[in-house]
C-alpha cells in the first residue's frame, strides 16, 4: 500500500456518522491532603475494604457495562486502577489480563455468559502511571497505596452490539509488595453496584462488603468508537503477507487504511475528517492510500514489513462528515 501523510490523507477523508467516546464507570472521589501533597480517595464508613485482590494466578474481578440498543462499540483502550501495598510511587503494574464476556450478571455466577475474547495469559498493558491518588482509610495521609492508572488494549474485542458485557482483570506486580489490588468506586451505589469475582479453581461470586452488606463498583473507563458495526479483521504472518477483511462499511465508498504503533484517542486535526476521533494514538500514525468498500464486505492483502509488526490499523470510510471509523485491530 502506499503511504501517504497524515495531513494530505485527511484532506481526502470524508465520512459516515462515527464517533470516539468513553463510558466512565465512576471515580474515586479523590481529596486533597494526601502523602506528600497528592490526593486520597477513602473507604466509605462503614467499609472496611481498602481494595481486592487481582494476582492473575490466584483472583480476577469483573464489572460491567451495556452497550445500548441501537449501537456497536468497538473498544480501543481500557484505563483501571491498582496498587500494591507499600510500593513506590513510581512502581509499575507488571502486567494485566482481560477477558470480555457477555451476559447478566446471574449468567456470569452460573459459567453461562458468552466469552467474547481475551485470556489470562496474554499481558494486553499499554503503560502504568501514578494517578496522584493515595486509597487510605482514616488517615489521609497515609501513603502506603499509591494507586496506578493501568491503560490496557481492548483494540482486539471487535465490535460489540448491544447487550451486557463484563471485563474480568487479572494482573502481575512486584512480588516484593503484595496484590495488586483493585480499589473501589467513590461514592458507592448501594442501589445498583454489582462487581463480582472469580476465585481461580472455585468460580465466580458477588462482592460484599461486610460493613454495608453490600456491594461495590470499581472505578474504571472504557474508550470506545462507534461505528455501526463497522469492522476490520487482519490475518497472516509478519513481516509478510497480511490480508485485511472488512464488512459493515457502506457499499460503494473509499475507504482509507490507518496504522499507528499503539492505540489512543487521535482526533484528526483538520480537513472533512476534522474532529473525528480514532482509536490510534500519535506514535507512527500514518495513513495509506485509500482502497474500495466494495458491496460493504470485502479484503486486500498487503506486504508488512518488520517495522510495523505489531502495530495497529483501522479503516476510515469516505462518505460525509464526520468520518464512520471501523474497529481497531493488532497486526500478527
Amino acid at each position: 500500500m502506499k503511504k501517504q501523510t497524515l495531513v494530505a490523507a485527511a484532506l481526502a477523508l470524508a465520512a459516515a456518522p462515527a464517533f470516539g467516546q468513553t463510558y466512565d464507570n465512576g471515580g474515586m472521589d479523590p481529596q486533597s491532603g494526601g502523602c506528600s501533597g497528592g490526593q486520597y480517595s477513602a473507604i466509605e464508613v462503614p467499609g472496611t475494604i481498602y481494595g481486592n485482590n487481582t494476582i492473575v494466578s490466584t483472583y480476577h474481578q469483573a464489572d460491567d457495562f451495556t452497550v445500548p440498543g441501537g449501537q456497536n462499540w468497538s473498544p480501543t483502550q481500557l484505563r483501571w486502577y491498582l496498587y500494591q501495598t507499600n510500593s513506590p510511587s513510581n512502581e509499575p503494574i507488571v502486567a494485566v489480563y482481560i477477558q470480555l464476556w457477555q451476559g447478566s450478571q446471574a449468567d456470569m455466577l452460573a459459567g453461562t455468559a458468552t466469552l467474547v475474547g481475551g485470556d489470562m495469559t496474554t499481558n494486553r498493558l499499554i503503560s502504568s502511571t501514578f494517578s496522584n491518588i493515595y486509597r487510605t482509610n482514616t488517615v489521609p495521609s497515609d501513603c502506603a497505596r499509591a494507586i496506578k492508572e493501568v491503560k490496557v488494549d481492548m483494540s482486539w474485542a471487535g465490535s460489540l452490539g448491544p447487550g451486557q458485557y463484563w471485563i474480568e482483570i487479572g494482573s502481575d506486580g512486584n512480588p516484593s509488595y503484595s496484590g495488586p489490588w483493585a480499589n473501589h468506586k467513590v461514592p458507592r451505589d448501594l442501589n445498583n453496584d454489582n462487581s463480582i469475582y472469580f476465585q481461580v479453581g472455585l468460580g465466580w461470586t458477588v462482592n460484599v462488603d461486610a460493613g454495608y452488606g453490600a456491594g461495590w463498583d470499581y472505578p474504571y473507563k472504557l474508550d470506545y468508537t462507534t461505528g455501526g458495526g463497522y469492522t476490520v479483521n487482519v490475518t497472516g504472518t509478519c513481516p509478510g503477507q497480511v490480508r485485511l477483511t472488512w464488512s459493515g462499511a457502506q457499499p460503494n465508498k473509499q475507504q482509507a487504511v490507518v496504522f499507528a504503533r499503539n492505540t489512543g484517542a487521535f482526533v484528526v486535526p483538520g480537513g472533512p475528517c476534522a474532529g473525528t476521533q480514532l482509536g490510534l494514538g500519535t506514535n507512527q500514525l500514518q495513513v495509506y492510500a485509500t482502497i474500495g468498500t466494495g458491496s460493504g464486505t470485502g479484503g486486500v492483502n498487503a506486504t508488512v514489513n518488520s517495522g510495523a509488526c505489531r502495530g495497529y490499523v483501522q479503516l476510515v470510510t469516505i462518505a460525509g462528515s464526520p468520518c464512520a471509523t471501523s474497529n481497531v485491530k493488532q497486526l500478527p
